[in-house]
C-alpha cells in the first residue's frame, strides 16, 4: 500500500518572485509598459527539466491598480516558449488557450456551465482571431493578433522569435490601461 505524504504549509518552499522568474527565464519575459494606474503583483510560472537543467517555459504576470488594489488582473500577460516541433503550437492556439483559461478562471459564474466541470459557455474560437493587429513592444510596432469577439475580455498576442506574448484583459479594466508592452528586466 502506498501512502501519500504531504508537506504542511509551513514546509512548502516560497514561490519564486517575479525577479527570480525573470532572471531564470532564459530569454525575454514580457510585461505591460509601466504606467501610473497599475503595478505588477504576482507571477505564476511553469518549468521543465531539459536534460537536468530546469528551464521556465511559461510565465504569467498579474497586476493591481492604484489607488484601489482590489480590481486585479490575474495572469494578464503571459510569455511562453514556442516549441520547435509542435505543429499545433502557434500564436493563434496560444492566445485562444489564454483567453479560454482566463474565462474559466475569472468568470466562472457568468461562463461556467454544461455537464463537465470546467466546461466553458461560449469559448473563444479560431474564427474570432483577427490578424494584422499592430502591438507596441519596447517602443516599436510588431505584428500581432487579437480576439475582440468576447463580451467579457479582450485578448491580444504576438509571435516573437521563439516566444509568444499573449495578454487577456477584462473589458471593464481596459479604460484603466495602456495595452502596450515591454521586455521585463529583473531588479538589481
Amino acid at each position: 500500500m502506498h501512502a501519500d505524504e504531504y508537506l504542511s504549509p509551513e514546509e512548502l518552499p516560497e514561490p519564486p518572485t517575479l525577479d527570480v522568474v525573470t532572471r531564470f527565464f532564459h530569454g525575454p519575459l514580457f510585461t505591460l509598459t509601466p504606467q501610473p494606474s497599475q503595478e505588477e503583483w504576482l507571477c505564476s510560472a511553469s518549468a521543465r527539466d531539459r536534460g537536468g537543467v530546469i528551464l521556465f517555459d511559461e510565465a504569467s504576470i498579474g497586476y493591481t491598480f492604484r489607488p484601489d488594489p482590489a480590481p486585479r488582473l490575474w495572469d494578464a500577460v503571459r510569455t511562453s516558449v514556442a516549441e520547435e516541433h509542435s505543429p499545433w503550437q502557434n500564436i493563434e492556439f496560444a492566445l485562444l488557450e489564454h483567453v479560454n483559461r482566463s474565462l474559466r478562471k475569472r468568470l466562472r459564474t457568468e461562463r461556467a456551465g454544461g455537464s463537465d466541470v470546467g466546461e466553458l459557455l461560449g469559448p473563444a474560437m479560431d474564427l474570432g482571431v483577427e490578424h494584422g493587429v499592430p502591438l507596441l513592444l519596447d517602443g516599436r510596432w510588431v505584428p500581432g493578433i487579437r480576439i475582440d469577439t468576447d463580451a467579457h475580455v479582450l485578448g491580444v498576442g504576438a509571435h516573437l522569435g521563439d516566444r509568444f506574448l499573449t495578454a487577456v484583459v477584462e473589458r471593464e479594466r481596459l479604460p484603466l490601461l495602456d495595452l502596450t508592452f515591454v521586455t521585463r528586466r529583473a531588479a538589481g
